[in-house]
Formats: structure tokens, sequence, C-alpha cells
């Protein structure tokens, strides 16, 4: 109850708090060395934080994405989120550390590599790429799954257009968006 108080009148501070840390944390978990890393320097100057921040390493970001997001899920502050679209090779660096920090936080992760397309992202954001799910209980990704199973059905029965917002809904309420989020994510331009 404690935790549902702070964060409904915290929202915003939350939200700033989660993006400090993330960036944080993605600065400090260097679990690549910077010699090691092969093509992940390519990868690092097309990220927009490599401009701000020096010696920035995006293996050490991601992983302190996934560490603030199961925290957060854990804790109730999500049902569900997602990691960064990851390569084959970034994810096979990063899954180890994702189930590490699943099983410390006690919530179930799942590796998508056909991630929901709904009208709230790019239909292409992860396209040829994989995405962590961090739920905050089996329950929350048997929602996430049943969605999928929604969408699949209205595409197979040619009405997908009349259902696209409510999928879209679904899924942001899911990702514990706010309806005002949702409704820019549904305006924004993909």
């Amino acid at each position: 109850m404690f935790k549902q108080i702070v964060f409904a009148k915290n929202r915003s501070l939350l939200w700033t708090f989660v993006l400090v840390l993330t960036v944080h944390l993605g600065i400090s978990c260097g679990i690549v060395s910077q010699e090691d890393e092969g093509d992940n320097g390519q990868l690092q100057a097309k990220h927009p934080v490599s401009k701000m921040i020096e010696g920035f390493h995006l293996l050490s970001y991601y992983a302190g994405t996934i560490s603030t997001s199961t925290e957060f899920v854990s804790y109730g502050c999500k049902k569900l989120a997602l990691s960064a679209t990851l390569s084959d090779e970034e994810l096979a660096v990063l899954l180890p550390h994702a189930k590490q920090k699943a099983v410390e936080f006690g919530i179930p992760i799942y590796v998508e590599k056909d991630l929901l397309v709904t009208q709230l992202f790019s239909p292409t954001i992860a396209q040829g790429k994989t995405v962590i799910l961090f739920a905050y209980n089996q329950d929350v990704l048997d929602e996430y799954f049943a969605i999928k199973a929604f969408r699949d059905k209205a595409i197979e029965e040619g009405r997908l257009g009349d259902v696209e917002k409510e999928i879209a809904w679904r899924f942001g309420r899911l990702l514990s968006y706010t309806d005002d989020t949702i409704e820019r994510l549904l305006g924004a331009e993909k």
C-alpha cells in the first residue's frame, strides 16, 4: 500500500529518478571492456547518450537499464518493462545478467523475438531484434501473450483496423503508462 501511495503521488519525480539511475548504472556497470568490444564502438556512436558522456559504453548502459527495470518491476512501479532492442550478440552478453537480476528480484522474464506490434511504437522498432520482457508476475506475462493472441486473431479475421487502438491501450496499460502517455504515443509520428 505504501509503495502505491508514494508512486501515485510522485510519478514524475520517480521517472526522473529512473532516468538518472539508468544513466548512472549504464556508465558504471562495465561488463565488457572497451578494448574487447569489437563492433560495439559503431553502436555507441549511434546512441544519443554517446554524444553527451565521454567514455560511454553501450553494453554497460543496457546492463544498467536491465538492473533498474528488474528493480522497478519487482517493486510494482511497472507491471511490465521492456529492455532495449538487442542484437543476437548483445543478447548473448546481457541475458545472463538479466536472468541473475530476475532471480535476485523474484520476477519472471521472457526473451521476446517477435515483440507485439501496436500503434504505440514504430512497427519496425524491434524488427530483427530481441527484447527482454520483465514482468511483475506470470499473470502479467500471460496478459501480454493474450494481447498478442488477440492481435493475431484480429489479423487472421481481417479486423485489425477495428481493434488496433484497443490493442495499443491494453499494451500501454500493461506497460503502466498513464492515459496521457498512451494518448501522446498514439498521436506521435512513427
